[in-house]
């Protein structure tokens, strides 16, 4: 899961930075979480059903302190 959501980043941020000038990458980040989360928790995925669950059951506040300090510096240095 980790991986792939990782390469699934990348990918919504190249296509973010090449096309969509109007969505923020943090929004699209959050559509396609949520999007994810829908469709893993409907379908069966196998082993990836079985990871997404692991990393739904990580503390929230660990995850902020991962992930948010990232996101804000990309933001933050890419801000005109």
């Amino acid at each position: 899961f980790l991986l792939a959501s990782l390469v699934a980043g990348l990918v919504l941020y190249f296509i973010l930075s090449r096309f969509l000038h109007v969505l923020p990458y943090t929004a699209a980040l959050f559509i396609a979480g949520t999007v994810t989360g829908a469709l893993v928790k409907r379908y069966d995925f196998g082993t990836f059903t079985e990871s997404t669950d692991m990393w739904s059951r990580i503390d929230g506040e660990l995850l902020l302190l991962t992930f948010l300090p990232g996101l804000l510096f990309k933001d933050a240095y890419n801000l005109d």
